[in-house]
């Protein structure tokens, strides 16, 4: 079944850990990673959508849709 994710948690480290021994190369994609790149970012809006089998993630899907998001009201200026 595939579905919006609302939170990113350890069963994203363990879908990583399964698979980080078949490659490589690889860029860890751990739950830490996946907060800091499409949870927190501060200018785009990400949708995130998993994939579960019986209950367990099997893979997912990031999508930013739209223009960018602006979620930080100040905006700081320097002048010299």
């Amino acid at each position: 079944m595939i579905q919006p994710c609302d939170a990113v948690d350890d069963q994203f480290d363990r879908l990583w850990g399964a698979r980080e021994a078949a490659y490589a190369a690889l860029i860890l994609r751990d739950q830490a990673w996946m907060r800091w790149r499409f949870v927190r970012h501060p200018h785009w809006a990400y949708t995130i959508w998993a994939a579960r089998r019986k209950g367990e993630l099997a893979g997912y899907a990031v999508a930013r849709l739209g223009s960018t998001v602006i979620r930080h009201a100040a905006i700081q200026t320097c002048r010299i």
